[in-house]
């Protein structure tokens, strides 16, 4: 194999993230994420607002208090869970 068939199976693979969750609580934010991965050849299969909110719905529970993002990334791992991640923080 050629190295830039190589290249571009290593690109390839980097893309079969199943499932990508952007957490930010700015929609605009949020549809730009969106745009540029799907630009990328990713592709979102939701966003949340809030950690809460996320774990909710991978839980399908409505009890879950809020948190850091760090605290979220625990949970996650917690369960085992294999897709990607985009966690974003801002200061205002």
């Amino acid at each position: 194999m050629s190295s830039s068939a190589a290249m571009r199976k290593k690109l390839n693979d980097k893309k079969r993230i199943d499932n990508i969750w952007i957490l930010d609580d700015e929609s605009v934010m949020q549809k730009l994420l969106t745009h540029m991965l799907t630009e990328l050849g990713y592709f979102c299969s939701v966003s949340f607002t809030s950690a809460a909110t996320a774990l909710a719905t991978y839980h399908s529970l409505n009890d879950w208090p809020e948190m850091d993002g760090l605290e979220f990334m625990r949970h996650l791992a917690g369960q085992h869970y294999t897709g990607g991640l985009i966690l974003v923080s801002g200061e205002k």
